[in-house]
Formats: C-alpha cells, structure tokens, sequence
C-alpha cells in the first residue's frame, strides 16, 4: 500500500504541472503567440475552472467555521486565508509544499450589509473575478481546521488604503487569472490581487517569496505567514485553539 501511494504523488504533480501548462497556453495572451487560438477555447476555459474551482456550492457539513469571539478580532484589511476543497486545492497544497497548507485568500471587510464579509477573487461555475461575500459563506468552502488569520504588521498597516485599493479593483470588474501569470495586472488570481494592492499602499514588496517547480512559477502563500511583515491572528491549524497573538 505504502509503494503505490508514494507513487501515486509524482504522478499527480505531473499532471498538475501539464494542467496549469495548458491553462497558460489558453489563458494568457503572451503565451499565445506560438498556439493560434481555437473555436474550444471557451469551452477548455470553463471546463479547466470547473475542474479547478468546482461549482461554487458551499460544503455544510465538513467546512470549517470562526466563532463571534474569533470575529470579533478581525478588521478591516485582515487576511482570512483558507484551503480548499478538491483535488485541484490537494494539487497546490502539495506543490507549494509549505507548513499551513492553504490555497487561498482573501480580505477581510468589517460592517457590510452581511456583517463581517470577505473581499475575494475566485473562479468557478458562478463567478469568475472579485467578489464580497459574507465570512459564514466564505469559511464554508473551507476545510476543517484550515482556516488563518493574519494582519500586516503595525508599520504596514494602513486598513483605510487597502480596503480602498481592494474595491477599486472590485469595481474594475478585474476577472480571475486563470494562467497564475503575476507579470500583468489585466486578470490576477488571490495573492496576486494582494501583492499588487500591497505594492500600490506600502511601497514594497511583502509577497517577495515565490515556488518555482518546472514550468511553474506563482507567489508563495506562506508570504503570509512571514512574521516580519504579518502577525498571525488566528490559526486554526493549531491542534489546541485558536492562536491568538497581541492585537494592535
């Protein structure tokens, strides 16, 4: 059992490799030059954003959840990072190969209509490109015990900015980035969206590490957990409770 499953992984990470080689191909207008474009790209486009992000049904019963006590210390412009469900989010998970295995992210907005609410990109049958949602809908297309919070650090954090730059580029009607291409700005998938709003606020660069495996090449979601540039609110990955650290 243990020879075929140690077997089994190299496989998938091919296939995971040939799949995001096909999504650039089709979905980045650089990678096109040397591959005309065919009558069924639409039609690869949805079904690789169904295989990638599924339906966008939420799970009711795996999912995991924050209490009111846990949302009461968030804010505005905190990053509520998930991981989700799937093959596809197995796929990134172990081919980032990091400590807390989350495969997205997003901004939290305090005071919405539904509450507390987060501040996305996602593709999937329903949606494709930036989206407020409520937390409760956002957390249940997470696993259980998946879920972090974390807040840039006291001399980054300028709230008031980010969540201003975050609904500008709501507005802008911005799709996803199906290609996981970070060099332009024109489609951008979570932690790019971040990365470029981080750039705009602060002037630096706090996504700096990348994984590069093949063909490969997107921004590191353990970026988040650096604690030069972030405190980690809270962690669900914590086997006790909630991991908590001193709120600013």
């Amino acid at each position: 059992m243990n020879k075929k499953k140690h077997a089994f992984h190299p496989l998938f990470n091919r296939l995971f490799t040939l799949l995001f080689s096909l999504i650039t191909i089709s979905c980045n207008p650089a990678s096109r030059q040397n591959h005309p474009v065919s009558e069924t790209d639409s039609s690869f486009v949805n079904l690789t954003r169904h295989l990638l992000f599924g339906s966008g049904e939420k799970n009711t019963f795996k999912s995991d959840t924050l209490n009111e006590a846990e949302i009461s210390l968030l804010k505005d412009g905190d990053i509520l990072l998930r991981r989700g469900y799937g093959t596809i989010s197995d796929f990134i998970a172990r081919f980032l190969s990091e400590k807390y295995p989350v495969t997205h992210c997003g901004f939290i907005i305090r005071n919405t209509r539904d509450g507390t609410s987060v501040l996305h990109t996602i593709s999937n049958d329903k949606t494709n490109g930036m989206i407020i949602e409520s937390i409760k809908d956002y957390s249940l297309q997470s696993q259980k015990g998946s879920l972090i919070a974390v807040r840039p650090k006291k001399e980054y954090c300028k709230p008031e900015e980010v969540v201003s730059h975050a609904f500008q580029y709501l507005e802008q009607n911005i799709e996803f980035d199906m290609g996981f291409d970070d060099k332009n700005s024109n489609t951008l998938y979570c932690a790019e969206m971040m990365r470029n709003i981080f750039l705009e606020v602060y002037k630096k660069d706090l996504l700096p590490r990348r994984t590069k495996k093949q063909s490969i090449d997107v921004l590191s979601m353990d970026n988040f957990i650096d604690s030069i540039y972030f405190d980690i609110i809270i962690n669900h990955f914590d086997s006790t409770t909630a991991k908590q650290v001193q709120i600013h």
